[in-house]
């Protein structure tokens, strides 16, 4: 967090993380809000219910406007909270999110075989038409020599793209591992292994 977010005036705020979209009518200090996506303001976006959508909207537009610092966890999500809400730009930031390791695992985790014996590159995320995977697999299209874990399980309208993904590993040259239900400590260790972790910030639509 930067020292914007640690001022003493934002010290004494409430941080506001809702899957509803609703800031509490009276909150103590200064308020936070922790902004996940921006997909609930989209109309017809394909992936929430238009019910859901139509009554969501307006409580995540006046959160986003009330709120006295706002953080993303992406930059992408960021660059779309300031298209839509250009005032914004002077009281938000990108605080990227991340695995948390921990120190004393890690320790009793070494000497360990690898999770995955040959060099791979992980992605962490539902299936989901938001994530826009199929871009994802355009760039691998020809490319060989590594494997490709995918951590994470059908989402809203996922197990289409899911399919998409297994029929593409079918006829690629990489070698591809579909993981689910995965525990911290073994989560941890795909993390800890791969060559990089893809982000969902670089193909989200």
């Amino acid at each position: 967090w930067s020292s914007d977010v640690c001022s003493s005036d934002l010290r004494d705020a409430t941080l506001y993380h809702s899957f509803e979209h609703r800031m509490p009518p009276l909150a103590r200090g200064k308020r936070l809000l922790s902004l996940h996506d921006l997909w609930t303001l989209r109309p017809g976006n394909g992936w929430q219910a238009p019910e859901f959508q139509k009554r969501q909207a307006p409580l995540l537009d006046q959160a986003i406007r009330r709120a006295d610092w706002i953080t993303t966890p992406s930059r992408a999500v960021l660059r779309q909270l300031h298209e839509l809400f250009p005032e914004t730009r002077a009281r938000s930031q990108c605080v990227p999110w991340g695995p948390t390791l921990d120190p004393a695992a890690i320790r009793a985790s070494e000497g360990r075989p690898r999770p995955i014996e040959r060099r791979y590159f992980l992605t962490v995320a539902n299936f989901e038409a938001r994530k826009n995977l199929p871009f994802l697999l355009t760039a691998l299209e020809g490319l060989s020599g590594f494997e490709w874990v995918f951590a994470g399980s059908p989402g809203h309208g996922g197990q289409p793209i899911l399919e998409e993904l297994q029929a593409f590993a079918a006829r690629s040259k990489i070698a591809f591992h579909f993981l689910h239900d995965l525990t911290s400590d073994r989560l941890s260790e795909l993390y800890r292994h791969a060559e990089a972790v893809r982000s969902e910030e670089h193909t989200s639509e």
